[in-house]
């Protein structure tokens, strides 16, 4: 199925305004912890140059991963290994080629956040699920350790 040029702008619409909360002003929704005093939340966004990093994080915090992908090829990012109850998986999606490249590859974004301290490894591959393990052609992984 190749995705319309509409649904790609649809997409990426919905992620910003998914965000916006977090970046309005008052206590609630400026990203503060009730009761921790003025941390703020953030987000944090890694691509694949960041392979084997790890990264500190705090409770509350966001990290997005964006992986180029075609699944036009039928190659697509999935998790291998996820966060455990310490990074929490949000979403998962794929935003398209803009403009009318028909097969061109875009980027599976994968959404966490920091539910509570600890440590996580996070690891994906890039495979066609129906050939299994000998498909893989990537992997990528990330370590975390969360503060509260």
């Amino acid at each position: 199925m190749v995705p319309r040029p509409g649904n790609a702008a649809a997409r990426i619409l919905c992620l910003i305004l998914g965000l916006l909360p977090g970046l309005t002003a008052g206590p609630a929704t400026a990203g503060q912890l009730p009761g921790k005093g003025t941390r703020s939340m953030s987000t944090i966004t890694l691509t694949r140059a960041d392979d084997g990093r790890s990264v500190e994080l705090n409770v509350g915090n966001t990290v997005v991963l964006r992986l180029e992908e075609n699944p036009t090829t039928g190659y697509q990012w999935a998790l291998d290994r996820d966060g455990g109850d310490v990074l929490a998986l949000r979403a998962s999606d794929y935003v398209g080629p803009t403009g009318s490249r028909v097969g061109g590859g875009g980027q599976r974004l994968f959404t966490f956040q920091a539910k509570r301290a600890g440590s996580a490894t996070i690891r994906l591959k890039l495979w066609r699920a129906w050939e299994g393990d000998k498909s893989i052609t990537g992997i990528f992984t990330a370590s975390f350790r969360v503060h509260e």
